[in-house]
């Protein structure tokens, strides 16, 4: 037999570095050539014993010659292969067989061969070629533990390198061994490179930072899984991804909602990929959407013990996230299980990520991050998603710097309630100088405004939220008569803080059913949490009013109905305003559970007289002799009924094609008294009653 090594591995290239990837491969595949081609020769010969030491001796003198150059090569960051093999721990025997699997798919020579020592018994390459080849023999039982080695690489390289049930390569390693390319972007996963100089985290920096304290310890030879549970888009997988870069590591993560609907074949060809990349780039795994599983199948449970089971294989930490809290998993031999639950953040917290988002996007707008905690609890993901649509926003209105009402157009756009189906939105028409009240009960509803405003201030620089730990948000309870001003009130609480309004019909919520309501209550409570509203009662003396004696169940049922709602209010971190028109009727123990009582009195001359200037809109045409004082003195109406005056009037002069008239004025007037029940007759109109 003629030996040909030192033509193939030239000795005056020893001491010469690889170049690049390519060079190594091929030497690589030269070597597994070489012994195939020598098998090829000895067996035909009937020598494969009386060469095998001479053939054996040139094999290990190409490893030593690869290894030398591998020495040699400067930058072996580009030597893909050998990072493959390392990373995986690949023997002689697994290299072998993964360079065979090579040469069989893509050389029609060589795969003929192989065929041939396989004796034609199946179309693919076996693992008993592998073997027979490696230690050179035709029969695989003199090879000393022969079983063991065989089931050895079979586990080993259908886990790490070929398809399932091939022995084909997979096309991410083959990628990666042969160019260092990655296709772990496939749908469903998300690759993130380890960073060195990533940011500290705004918030819960600490507990990455514990994550990675944890990851660093030995307990009994486990793998650590830490089970991150909370609400979608509250910084589970921005945790993970900093925890995983903190040990240096980069992350993959696999979108359950996609695998467990998959069906078993495609499954297991697929979740292999992301797994061998995470052991092949020194990466930490991550299940994303755990709750997937919550409802658990025959299918679903198969799926879920082969992760549990095979995840701590591929990586040593694991992430699972999950945005039910009630869920749990169980620690087995291989995994030890930390449990972490998120809640939602703090006014601190919210304001933390804020500024970091707007400190990154200074170009598109100043709006002070304290104003936006402060009206927005989100979370980090509803936060980045606002601040995302505010660019967009920005670049569609020519790069024009975004004032406060743009970005919070942007916030409620993120909104994932569905409170307009429980209440009706009421847009702000009315500012301060509209609002016709005593000036004591301004600064009353003034002072209601700042405890949104200042609430960073008072709950988290000067330490208040360690006294009060329930009951933040802020409840108001605006009584008098009808047509006061109280629902304008409200709308100037809404105009002052920049937040929208949703009005409750207590009609559509109180219910009959005993429970209903405090399920109604409850579902409307918790969409306006997501949705960082106020909440508006109107007239609420229906579930407000005094407490009964109990004489039947009707009666207990209704005040736990009232003690419900006022529960709901204290818990909801927002804005809640109620109405009534009778104040007497309210129970008095009720007070103590609401933050301002605004006394709306019955307007009087002066007061009406300021209301019928402020009412007719400066674009309006308006005769410049109209007697204010006399209609303000002589008509003890309320501002809502000067509204309905205001409204008819300038109707009846458009219908006219005419200005504002005090003769218009007057007919309204009469119409509106009229409807309440009261005439007015013509004499009564005294000095105007030419008009009529």
């Amino acid at each position: 037999m003629k030996r040909v090594y030192d033509k193939t591995f030239p000795v005056n290239l020893i001491s010469c570095g690889y170049k690049n990837n390519t060079e190594y491969i091929n030497d690589n595949i030269k070597r597994v050539k070489m012994l195939l081609e020598y098998y090829n020769v000895c067996e035909a010969q009937g020598s494969l014993r009386v060469n095998k030491t001479d053939v054996l001796e040139d094999y290990l003198l190409a490893e030593l010659y690869i290894n030398y150059r591998l020495e040699n090569t400067i930058d072996k960051s580009v030597i893909w292969g050998d990072i493959l093999k390392n990373q995986f721990s690949l023997d002689d025997l697994q290299w072998t067989c993964l360079i065979m699997s090579l040469l069989f798919h893509t050389n029609p020579v060589y795969k003929k061969i192989m065929l041939k020592i396989n004796s034609g018994n199946d179309s693919s390459l076996d693992y008993e070629t592998v073997l027979k080849v490696l230690h050179f023999t035709e029969d695989i039982s003199e090879i000393d533990d022969f079983y063991t080695k065989l089931i050895n690489l079979k586990f080993k390289m259908s886990e790490l390198c070929f398809k399932r049930n091939s022995t084909e390569i997979d096309g991410n390693i083959y990628d990666f061994f042969m160019c260092g390319e990655q296709r772990v972007s496939l749908s469903g996963v998300q690759a993130c490179p380890a960073d060195k100089n990533g940011k500290s985290l705004p918030i819960r920096e600490r507990l990455a930072k514990k994550i990675h304290e944890i990851s660093k310890t030995d307990e009994d030879g486990k793998q650590f899984c830490f089970f991150l549970l909370g609400k979608d888009g509250i910084g589970k997988k921005t945790i993970a991804q900093r925890a995983s870069n903190l040990m240096g590591k980069g992350i993959i993560i696999i979108d359950l909602k996609l695998y467990a609907s998959l069906n078993s074949q495609t499954f297991y060809e697929l979740v292999y990929s992301p797994m061998r990349s995470a052991l092949l780039t020194n990466s930490t795994l991550c299940l994303d959407h755990f709750e997937e599983f919550k409802e658990i199948t025959p299918q679903k449970y198969e799926y879920l013990d082969f992760l549990l089971e095979n995840l701590a294989k591929f990586s040593r930490e694991i992430f699972i996230l999950s945005n039910d809290k009630s869920m749990k998993i169980k620690e087995n031999k291989r995994l030890s299980v930390i449990n972490i639950t998120l809640e939602d953040l703090s006014i601190k917290e919210s304001y933390a990520i804020w500024k970091s988002s707007l400190d990154a996007s200074k170009e598109i707008t100043n709006v002070s991050a304290r104003e936006m905690a402060n009206k927005f609890q989100f979370t980090p993901g509803q936060v980045k998603s606002a601040i995302k649509e505010a660019k967009s926003l920005w670049y569609k209105n020519g790069c024009k710097l975004l004032k406060e009402k743009d970005l919070c157009k942007c916030a409620y756009a993120q909104s994932i309630s569905k409170i307009s189906d429980k209440a009706v939105l009421i847009r702000p028409a009315h500012k301060w100088d509209d609002l016709v009240l005593a000036e004591s009960e301004k600064e009353m509803i003034r002072s209601a405004c700042d405890q949104i405003k200042y609430r960073h201030i008072v709950y988290d620089e000067w330490g208040m939220s360690s006294r009060i730990l329930y009951g933040k948000g802020l409840s108001m309870l605006f009584a008098g008569p009808p047509g006061t001003g109280k629902t304008m009130a409200a709308q100037v609480v809404a105009n002052e803080l920049g937040l929208e309004m949703y009005k409750t019909d207590l009609s559509q919520i109180v219910s009959k059913y005993i429970g209903e309501t405090e399920k109604n209550l409850s579902d409307l409570f918790s969409e306006a949490k997501k949705s960082n509203v106020i909440l508006f009662f109107d007239e609420t003396d229906a579930i407000l009013g005094k407490r009964t004696e109990v004489k039947d169940s009707h009666d207990k049922n209704a005040n736990i109905e009232t003690s419900y709602l006022l529960q709901k209010m204290e818990e909801y971190d927002g804005i809640t305003i109620m109405t009534t028109n009778y104040l007497e009727n309210i129970d008095q123990a009720f007070f103590r559970r609401i933050n301002y009582v605004v006394h709306f009195a019955f307007p009087n001359a002066a007061a009406r007289e300021k209301i019928w200037k402020n009412i007719f809109p400066k674009k309006m045409p308006v005769n410049p002799d109209i007697d204010f004082k006399y209609l303000s003195e002589n008509f003890e109406i309320s501002g809502g009924s000067i509204k309905n005056i205001a409204i008819n009037t300038a109707f009846m002069a458009a219908r006219n094609s005419d200005n504002v008239k005090m003769e218009y004025i007057l007919k309204s007037i009469i119409y509106e008294l009229k409807k309440q029940g009261n005439t007015l007759i013509k004499d009564d109109l005294g000095e105007y009653a030419y008009l009529l």
